[in-house]
């Protein structure tokens, strides 16, 4: 193995974490306007 290859496999392995991060706090604002819409329709249901 050369060290360029080394050098291309850290590059693939480094922004992964970056873009799970973002998609992690991505499906949590989506989980929070689910949540909140989903109040909603109790709060009319009550009514």
């Amino acid at each position: 193995m050369s060290p360029r290859t080394l050098q291309k496999d850290k590059k693939e392995v480094g922004p992964s974490p970056n873009v799970f991060l973002k998609r992690s706090k991505r499906q949590k604002r989506i989980r929070a306007e689910v949540q909140m819409s989903f109040r909603d329709l109790q709060k009319d249901k009550r009514q």
